[in-house]
């Protein structure tokens, strides 16, 4: 559930907002993305300038809390895009209820109600307002911005992309210097001082911003956003130089100075775009709102790792703290809270330097309590309370791996994490134990939401280790952290250590330059095949984070490449078994073999050869994938991980090698009944054969899970396009029987019957009766009831089209009969009196109540406790007529009554 919608907290009514926004005739779109994530909050990525909803107060990171009234945080990302296409196809508006990410995250953090009533509300003009009409878009602007004496700030806000790379102009405040410029909300800063920025990290601009305030002027090279990305997409230059419209602020007044255009089309420089090109890419390329577009295997790459700490990343010229500081502002106006993704590795986030973990002014720094005078110069500078507090949770816990102290004394951190660690003689143990304290350090931090954190090198002083092993090892943990979780990271060495720090830097430096300008993103997609999983993930298969409940990793013996990273992850001990058991059964087709350092119970290694014939190849990986099921029965094993075997060096086919694996697994889920997890895990370099996998998992076409067929009722009428809705006739059986059990039912509380209709949507009765087979196979018995549902007509329109949807739940009052009383679902009653109680007039004086046919399965006892339904039942009850429901398909809206 999301946040809690009541009258208890009342942010700043600008921060929340109720954004009406509809559409324009000449405008293509209504102007706005969605960053597509796996659940709630959804947050807006993108809003165009001059676009709907930049009219209607949307703005770039708001999170959305509620969509046409319905709370969003009980629906799926497919349906709220589906509500926003069908806003625009019908020219009709949409209503966002909408806060500003600070106040949000403020109030979970806190677990603090919203009180809605407060939402300042904005709505879209019902045609483009004059100045959008005749701004000049298309081409970029120069904005030359000056204080003056009276001015104390320019007067615009900024806000970091999702990609935490570039700038986007949030707002402009009027009367401030930036309004009397033809800077515009929405716009992306591409220059600033004629350098260069679009490409740089968000919190570099940001300094630059705050750099050039103290100047008292700045020149920013704007260019709308769909000019932005068009030229992206054409591969356009975008610097200055091409284009010198110059539109800037005199510094000793407000009056408007505007400079000749100067478009320059020879000498190798491009002229302005076509502007009929442009307008035909939008059109054409663009969904009605602009949904970014699935990836290739035919799923949205979600990244579902959002931090709730605020970024450093957007601009204020109003708060005077210093470039270190966490707070991410706006100019002249309140903070504003970003939410930060791991959609890039900043070059920013990890970083060397000279000097003393005392006075690093980073949110941690982690100390290693088994070097004495690291620890003791730490106690020492941090005063007694630090010492006083680390001797009493090691008292309370001696066996703990991290130990976490608020700083004090001459510390310029907030928090000191005190981790043990122990050098050894063997390069394996060594790395995995380095590895283990840069990670436990950098989950703490990441978990209790700090932005930063500082290392020592361990072990180049009294230990006695391998600099650059220990450089090498704390660099690589920490960049494969950073594509997990969003936190700078700083490496503090010792002055007189130069070798030292040439040595980290050098590891720095290296990663840098192999890095892709996306970051590998740790993406895991799962699919189900009857008690079964199959996932797909990018990483490697020898790491924690991979194995992680992982029982058996499958390795192949033909692969030197293959087997020699696992085994030099796995250590000595599984090396030497695996010699022993390749010496003593050198014919056997699988070996198990110890996993030493490994977070598993076993490695499987198979004996495999690839072939060029293809019929060969297919047998042979079906051997493959039998002897490790059968193996992994004998051990008791429940979840495996294999490697992209042949996918690498062997140069196998992919699609034969992928699709056969994963073919082969299904099968022996499907048909042993097996409760088991399969991953299959592919190198970050390869990703088509990451791709494949996922499309091979996904697929339905592979003869596997035949489709079930059912028939829609014989009562059903010829299905109309965009039609569900069907008025039964009053000499119709049909029509007769239901006015029968609605009268008796509603004696003396109604006049007269105005229709009834018959609710004919096959994709919410398909996934009924789906729903209704599995809980006749699993109870045995036709638990199907006919119950009444009371909504105002608003919610009736709602439900025929998305049916008893759960986003209803207890958050408006007018939508479910009693909203959390007996659990937080869906409610029903066999008593239309008590569901009458909860319908509301139209402005006809008319009211309508559904008959549903709801699945009851077995029931228990509701209270309010219940956010989902118990352990082993399907609803709850009040014990008499009152039924709640937890799945949307578990009901299906059958009839709609309208009444006086």
């Amino acid at each position: 559930m999301g946040a809690e919608l009541s009258d208890t907290y009342a942010p700043d009514n600008d921060k929340l907002r109720h954004c009406i926004i509809r559409g324009w005739s000449n405008y293509p779109t209504l102007g706005f993305t969605l960053k597509p994530t796996v659940e709630p909050p959804f947050i807006i990525q993108h809003v165009e300038s001059n676009s709907p909803a930049a009219a209607g107060g949307l703005r770039v990171r708001d999170v959305i809390l509620a969509v046409n009234g319905q709370d969003v945080f009980m629906i799926s990302f497919d349906k709220l895009k589906n509500i926003i296409k069908n806003v625009r196809s019908s020219n009709d508006h949409i209503e966002l209820l909408v806060m500003e990410e600070r106040s949000y995250n403020t109030s979970q953090q806190s677990n603090r109600s919203i009180n809605t009533k407060l939402a300042k509300t904005i709505e879209t003009p019902l045609t483009m307002p004059n100045d959008y009409q005749s701004f000049p878009k298309h081409q970029p602007r120069t904005c030359s911005i000056h204080l003056s004496e009276s001015n104390s700030s320019y007067g615009f806000g900024t806000v970091n992309p999702l990609t935490n790379v570039g700038m986007i102009v949030q707002e402009v405040y009027p009367n401030s210097p930036a309004s009397n410029t033809s800077l515009r909300k929405c716009d992306r800063i591409l220059e600033i001082d004629n350098q260069f920025v679009d490409n740089l990290p968000s919190r570099i601009i940001t300094q630059k911003l705050r750099q050039a305030k103290l100047k008292h002027h700045v020149k920013l090279y704007v260019v709308d956003t769909e000019t932005y990305e068009f030229f992206q997409s054409n591969n356009i230059p975008l610097q200055s130089k091409p284009y010198q419209q110059s539109l800037r602020a005199n510094k000793s007044s407000t009056n408007l100075i505007t400079d000749q255009d100067e478009v320059l089309i020879d000498d190798g420089l491009v002229s302005r775009p076509n502007i009929d090109n442009f307008q035909s890419h939008y059109q054409d390329d663009q969904d009605e709102f602009s949904i970014p577009p699935p990836s290739s295997h035919g799923a949205y790459n979600f990244d579902a790792n959002v931090s709730s700490e605020m970024s450093d990343d957007n601009y204020s010229d109003t708060d005077e703290t210093e470039l270190h500081s966490v707070g991410a502002e706006i100019f002249g106006f309140n903070p504003y809270i970003s939410t930060s993704t791991n959609n890039k590795i900043l070059d920013s986030s990890v970083d060397v330097c000279k000097g003393d973990l005392i006075t690093q002014r980073t949110d941690v720094i982690v100390i290693c309590s088994t070097s004495k005078y690291l620890f003791n110069s730490i106690c020492k500078a941090g005063g007694d309370s630090v010492l006083t507090s680390y001797n009493a949770q090691l008292t309370k816990n001696s066996e703990a791996s991290l130990i976490a102290v608020k700083a004090g004394g001459q510390l310029a951190s907030k928090m000191i994490y005190f981790l043990p660690w122990k050098a050894n003689s063997d390069e394996s143990i060594l790395c995995k134990s380095i590895e283990n304290f840069v990670s436990d350090a950098l989950e703490e931090a990441v978990k209790h939401n700090y932005r930063s954190i500082a290392f020592p090198a361990i072990g180049c002083g009294q230990f006695g280790c391998s600099i650059s092993l220990v450089a090498r090892a704390m660099v690589e943990e920490v960049y494969r952290q950073l594509n997990m979780h969003q936190i700078s990271v700083s490496f503090v060495i010792q002055q007189d250590r130069t070798d030292i720090y040439d040595e980290f830097r050098h590891q720095i430096n290296s990663l840098k330059s192999i890095q892709p300008s996306l970051s590998d993103k740790f993406r895991t997609i799962h699919a189900t095949f009857e008690k079964g999983v199959i996932a797909v993930e990018m990483g490697d298969i020898t790491k924690e984070k991979v194995l992680k409940k992982t029982n058996v990793i499958i390795g192949s013996s033909s692969s030197n490449i293959l087997r020699k990273e696992i085994l030099k992850a796995a250590g000595k001990e599984s090396q030497t078994a695996y010699d022993t058991e390749l010496k003593n059964h050198p014919n056997s087709v699988l070996m198990t073999i110890t996993s030493g350092n490994l977070p598993c119970k076993q490695i499987f290694f198979v004996k495999w050869k690839p072939n060029n014939d293809e019929k060969i190849l297919q047998q042979s990986l079906g051997d493959l994938i039998s002897s490790v099921v059968q193996n992994a029965i004998s051990h008791n094993f429940t979840s495996i991980a294999f490697p992209a075997i042949g996918c690498g060096a062997h140069g196998c086919s992919v699609d034969i090698v992928v699709k056969t694996m994963v073919i082969e697994m299904k099968k022996h889920l499907i048909e042993r009944k097996l409760s088991w997890t399969v991953k299959f895990v592919v190198r970050r370099d390869q990703e088509n054969v990451y791709d494949e996998f996922c499309q091979q998992v996904l697929t339905t076409d592979d003869g596997l899970q035949k489709p079930k067929i059912y028939h829609l009722p014989s009562t059903w009428e010829k299905l109309m396009e965009h039609k569900n809705r069907f008025i039964l006739p009053i000499n119709k059986a049909e029509y007769t029987s239901i006015v029968g059990s609605f009268a008796q039912s509603m004696k003396g509380k109604y006049k007269e019957i105005i229709k009834i209709e018959r609710i004919q949507n096959v994709r919410w009765y398909m996934q009924y009766l789906a729903h209704k087979e599995d809980f006749e196979k699993r109870l045995c018995e036709d638990t199907e009831k006919r119950l009444y549902h009371g909504c105002p007509e608003q919610a009736a329109n709602s439900i025929i089209e998305e049916c008893f949807n759960r986003s209803f739940a207890g958050n408006f009052e007018s939508v479910l009969c009693v909203g959390i009383r007996y659990g937080l679902g869906v409610y029903f009653s066999s008593n239309a009196t008590y569901s009458h109680g909860f319908t509301k007039t139209n402005t006809n004086e008319e009211r309508c109540i559904f008959i549903a046919r709801v699945l009851i399965g077995k029931t228990t006892k509701g209270d309010s406790s219940m956010k989902t339904r118990p352990l082993g039942f399907d609803s709850t009850t009040d014990g008499d007529h009152i039924f709640v429901t937890y799945h949307d398909a578990q009901a299906y809206a059958e009839y709609l009554i309208t009444y006086k």
